[in-house]
């Protein structure tokens, strides 16, 4: 597999954003986003499309979004699955609403997903028995919510959970913004030391990191949030100093997670808390013993007799002396690894 392009590094190339017309079994069409050096790329098929991409050195990524609703139930059994908000019967149905109860649901141009009976016109329930997938009988349950509750343990089981520091849904009000306008409308000035601090301990906890494109160099909100489908990366931040440090010390923490054995290990140990400094310090070990390279999380762990230690934040060697002894500043992380690739 070819590494992703960088579309942050190759913004001010030649680039062709590619929708392939009259291909079998295309619908919708997908898209293709590269850079071509010599001219359009030729007429490929759904068999040949991997293998022309790769061959431009290019990978290839899908993202298909199903929080909406497109799909079978809506035709297979609507009532049961999905809501229509508008309709007249729904007007007691307690799906309609949000559940801050700020207002109705939106379904952004799908169908809304029931979590509860559908209701009749005097708000009672509407009992039906289905398959439920949990216990393999048929009961009297929510299908949509057993739906739901089906697909979450296999996530959970099989891939595990999604972490976020912010995520594409900003909305209008204190910790809903991006993280640079959160730390700001929360009077924050010392910026830097907070982004490094939160991307430390999200890069190195249990889970899949997803990270909300601009954020790996802080990038703030130019418009209203409610403009914020029109509110692209600012690339150019990210030549700022401050920030080309912080983007240079996500990279990084990136690269220790694709390569450290132990970031893949879901054992986590809590060695060492102390609170007697006006604050809380905290130290914790991934992986077990057996786990090439665990690592030590945050200062202050018991003394350990093991060469080679390691600073990954600032990638620099540890002395002996110093393993377990090395000071840490206020809203500061480091991570500690005798593994060596």
């Amino acid at each position: 597999m070819t590494p992703a392009f960088d579309l942050l590094e190759r913004r001010k190339d030649k680039f062709m954003l590619w929708i392939p017309a009259g291909l079998p079994n295309a619908s919708p069409p997908f898209l293709v986003l590269s850079a071509f050096e010599k001219g359009p790329p030729p007429p490929v098929n759904q068999s040949t499309r991997s293998q022309f991409i790769h061959s431009q050195n290019t990978r290839f990524f899908t993202d298909v979004v199903m929080a909406f609703g497109h799909e079978p139930y809506v035709y297979i059994d609507f009532k049961q699955f999905h809501l229509d908000q508008n309709a007249p019967e729904e007007a007691k149905s307690p799906d309609r609403w949000q559940s801050n109860s700020e207002g109705a649901r939106d379904g952004y141009g799908g169908r809304l997903w029931r979590y509860s009976w559908p209701v009749d016109a005097n708000g009672e329930d509407v009992v039906t028995s289905s398959y439920d997938p949990e216990s393999g009988q048929v009961a009297n349950i929510h299908p949509s919510w057993a739906f739901h509750k089906g697909h979450v343990h296999r996530w959970m089981t099989s891939f595990g959970s999604l972490n976020y520091i912010t995520s594409h849904d900003t909305e209008g009000g204190l910790a809903k913004e991006r993280l640079y306008n959160f730390l700001s409308d929360s009077g924050v000035t010392d910026m830097e030391r907070r982004a490094k601090f939160a991307f430390a301990l999200f890069l190195t906890a249990v889970g899949i990191p997803m990270i909300f494109a601009g954020e790996e160099f802080l990038d703030q909100m130019d418009r209203p949030v409610g403009d914020k489908q029109s509110d692209p990366v600012n690339y150019e931040r990210k030549s700022e100093d401050w920030r080309t440090r912080i983007f240079n010390y996500v990279a990084n923490m990136v690269q220790f997670r694709k390569s450290c054995p132990a970031l893949g290990d879901n054992d986590t140990e809590f060695i060492h808390v102390d609170q007697s400094r006006g604050g809380k310090i905290m130290a914790w070990k991934r992986g077990d013993q057996d786990t090439e390279g665990s690592e030590y999380v945050v200062a202050n762990w018991p003394d350990k007799d093991k060469g080679g230690w390691r600073e990954v934040t600032q990638q620099r060697d540890v002395p002996a002396e110093w393993v377990g002894r090395e000071p840490l500043m206020h809203w500061e992380a480091k991570v500690y690894t005798y593994w060596s690739g």
